[in-house]
């Protein structure tokens, strides 16, 4: 008998929560090592390019960002 609470998808519960979510698998590292080179330049790589191509989200996809926000003057 398996435990729900045990048997993942391949997001590890995190699908709901986040629609865009991107899986990448940085070969061989795991989780203890992933910010130990070679895996943190591999990493770090990958995320450079996602943030050069630019966000290609539809609008309405795109969180709206919160207003910004000024603390009230001191009286």
């Amino acid at each position: 008998m398996k435990d729900a609470r045990y048997v993942l998808d391949g997001t590890n519960g995190f699908g709901g929560l986040c629609p865009d979510l991107e899986i990448v698998t940085v070969p061989g590292v795991h989780h203890l090592n992933l910010l130990d080179p070679p895996g943190v330049e591999f990493l770090a790589a990958h995320l450079e390019g996602r943030l050069a191509a630019g966000d290609r989200r539809a609008p309405a996809a795109r969180p709206t960002p919160a207003p910004a926000t000024r603390p009230a003057p001191a009286r």
